[in-house]
């Protein structure tokens, strides 16, 4: 379902790079990849490579995240992290960037600033970027407040925009529908209104995903992810 490091080592010109936020949190981490394979899908001849914006090391401390991943087929071994010894040729070869839960890029993408074509976001829209206009810049927040508990709702509309998105999200198993889906439970609470942090688009979200990704069931799978972060540094299977 989602990419490899392979695209990224090999020194690939014109490159689409879609990047979550630095903290690489699961919302940020799950929308670059999710969203970066519905972008290569859309331009199969378009070298696209999602990267994740902390050290290698550092994502065996987002249990939630790496066990959400292997549910999905993943191995976050497998993905490209912001230290990998290749970054800096990648970044070289980099013709648009793409960002997800964020909408200004910092640190090592600073220096990318002018070639950001599209944000998908839910923070408040810190006016960076002014070429990512119109329908590429979809940021959930109005009115000082967020409108999506999650930027894994606004990457599911994306999907849901399309018949061939929602083709998408049903293949392999519903895997990117079931990586999508465990976030907005990570980041709403399992849909609680009482942790006041559900919107009704990430409600209208995860209705659509559940159909898509009913295994394991929406409880089973918020208790398990809730459970994988105080277990850090162990092996799950």
């Amino acid at each position: 379902m989602l990419f490899r490091s392979a695209t990224a080592a090999s020194g690939a010109s014109d490159v689409t790079l879609v990047s979550g936020n630095e903290a690489s949190d699961a919302d940020s981490i799950v929308t670059a990849q999710v969203y970066g394979y519905l972008k290569q899908q859309q331009s199969p001849s378009v070298p696209v490579v999602p990267v994740v914006m902390c050290n290698r090391e550092d994502v065996t401390l987002r249990g939630e995240t790496t066990q959400l991943l292997r549910k999905c087929g993943v191995d976050h071994e497998d993905l490209v992290f912001l230290d990998d010894p290749y970054i800096e040729k990648l970044l070289d070869g980099v013709a648009e960037v793409v960002l997800t839960d964020h909408n200004k890029a910092m640190g090592k993408l600073e220096r990318l600033s002018d070639k950001v074509v599209e944000i998908k976001d839910h923070h408040k829209d810190l006016g960076a970027h002014p070429s990512a206009a119109g329908a590429a810049r979809e940021i959930a927040f109005e009115d000082g407040k967020a409108t999506a508990g999650s930027a894994c709702s606004v990457i599911t509309e994306a999907y849901l925009s399309t018949a061939h998105g929602r083709e998408l999200l049903a293949r392999d198993g519903g895997a990117a529908a079931r990586a999508l889906l465990g976030v907005v439970l990570i980041d709403t609470a399992n849909m609680d209104p009482k942790a006041k942090k559900v919107c009704l688009r990430d409600s209208a979200a995860a209705a659509e995903l559940t159909k898509h990704a009913p295994a394991p069931s929406q409880d089973a799978l918020f208790q398990q992810l809730d459970a994988a972060k105080f277990e850090i540094g162990r092996a799950h299977v």
